[in-house]
């Protein structure tokens, strides 16, 4: 698998350039056989199941198009029992299962926190939870797809200093209607394996010059539930850390390449770690303090799962 990793080339003539050779011996040799074991593996599927999904899905998009398109004229969002049926169905025809450990907390105000490294991640929790979902706002211009997860009810924002106060101002308000919130707080993602640094900024609502509104202070209804996610079992055989990067999409892969690597694989299960939800004004008396309880608290259920597999 090539992750299309960009790197600049210093060589001024007509030569191919071998980058492999810029590498240790140790890492050549564990890239190679790794790439040899992926490329014979027993768990991959015909190209002609990989079309064969590919068309289903296309199919499955647009059916989902054509379904929120009343819903679009009337100006009302995705009914919550709609949104949960699509992904959930979007993972299976990906040929994708999860096992849940916990429930969430579906009623009031509460904040999932959630480890990102796959655009898959999105569809396992709104599937479970379908809550409102933080994405940046130039993923909400693609055609289409764009225009069907507003529908879904992801909110864009600006990541600008300037714009801070009003993305604040729209927090407390989604909270003061008592609405779940998704948040992928690292702001990126990740190969699976570790937990990124988690931004503090979007917690910026529970710091506390921004708590007082008119009917007191904003955190005491408030709930934060993490959420540990794990890519954990390839056709039933526990991935370890060497295989989980292949489900992974970050740093700078394209994105079709590869969705076609990820449906080339037999069925693929993750696991959703539902820690239980705890106040904001019990967790810390300011954002910092809660993004660093989040990130502790999804690394540890991050280990624990791969204790369990």
């Amino acid at each position: 698998m090539v992750f299309n990793k960009k790197k600049v080339c210093n060589k001024k003539d007509n030569t191919k350039c071998n980058h492999r050779d810029d590498l240790p011996k140790h890492l050549q040799k564990d890239r190679d056989s790794l790439s040899l074991l992926y490329r014979r593996a027993r768990f991959r599927v015909s190209w002609f199941m990989v079309g064969y999904k590919l068309l289903v899905a296309a199919l499955f998009f647009l059916l989902n198009c054509l379904a929120y398109f009343p819903f679009w004229l009337l100006r009302i969002e995705f009914p919550l029992r709609l949104k949960s049926f699509f992904h959930s169905s979007l993972l299976r025809i990906c040929g994708i299962t999860y096992r849940v450990h916990g429930s969430p907390l579906k009623r009031g105000s509460v904040l999932y926190v959630c480890n990102h490294a796959s655009y898959l991640d999105i569809s396992a929790l709104m599937s479970l939870a379908a809550p409102r979902f933080l994405a940046r706002e130039d993923i909400l211009r693609l055609p289409l797809a764009g225009w069907l997860m507003r529908g879904y009810g992801t909110i864009g924002i600006k990541r600008i200093r300037e714009q801070a106060s009003e993305q604040v101002s729209m927090l407390r308000s989604l909270f003061s209607h008592n609405e779940p919130l998704l948040v992928f707080a690292e702001g990126t993602t990740g190969d699976g394996r570790e937990v990124l640094p988690m931004k503090s900024s979007l917690f910026a609502a529970f710091d506390k010059p921004s708590r007082d509104i008119e009917t007191g202070s904003i955190d005491e209804d408030i709930y934060v539930q993490p959420i540990s996610l794990r890519y954990s079992l390839l056709d039933g055989v526990p991935m370890g850390t060497c295989w989980e990067p292949f489900c992974a999409w970050y740093g700078n892969m394209y994105f079709i390449p590869h969705a076609l690597e990820l449906l080339s694989l037999h069925r693929i299960t993750m696991d959703v770690y539902i820690h239980p939800a705890r106040k904001a004004s019990q967790i810390a008396s300011d954002r910092k303090g809660i993004a660093r309880f989040c990130e502790k608290t999804v690394r540890d259920g991050l280990s624990l799962l791969r204790y369990k597999n």
